[in-house]
């Protein structure tokens, strides 16, 4: 992303196809992130087939993660990859919350989760189509509060 400073794609899938070697990079990461959130799902906390719930919405979290990582941001294909990504994005904010749930967590913990998603969903607001200048930083920090909230949720286990 340093590379592109000054042409300011607006977001990290206009980022990723700037150059083939990005979107080489920006596949691999997201095709690996698709397998982490699943291995943390299944393995961390054990959901299967019978968590109907919160099995449907990991598995539409990764198939759609890879989705979008395999269709580019550009031409006739950006509509579809944004629709996928925007699955990915809402599935993957709420797995938390249902799991959260599922754990049977403190009311701390379930206060931060809903906290930091309701933070979450409201950067829906301001990520449109066609996308603003910046929405990029509004996916990084929306990624990391996901992240962030596997952590916490991992520390429950």
């Amino acid at each position: 992303m340093y590379g592109l400073r000054g042409k300011n794609p607006t977001t990290l899938s206009y980022h990723a196809i700037a150059t083939r070697a990005s979107q080489i990079v920006y596949l691999i990461v997201h095709l690996i992130l698709g397998v982490l959130l699943w291995l943390i799902m299944t393995r961390n906390f054990g959901i299967a087939a019978n968590d109907s719930v919160l099995y449907v919405l990991t598995l539409t979290a990764v198939f759609s993660e890879w989705g979008q990582a395999v269709v580019p941001a550009k031409g006739r294909s950006d509509v579809a990859h944004t629709i996928l990504a925007t699955i990915m994005a809402l599935s993957m904010t709420l797995v938390p919350v249902f799991l959260v749930f599922r754990l049977s967590a403190s009311f701390v913990v379930e206060l931060m989760i809903s906290i930091s998603t309701i933070l979450v969903l409201s950067l829906f607001i301001f990520v449109r189509y066609p996308p603003r200048p910046g929405t990029w930083k509004l996916q990084l920090l929306g990624q990391l509060a996901l992240y962030t909230q596997m952590f916490i949720l991992i520390q429950l286990v």
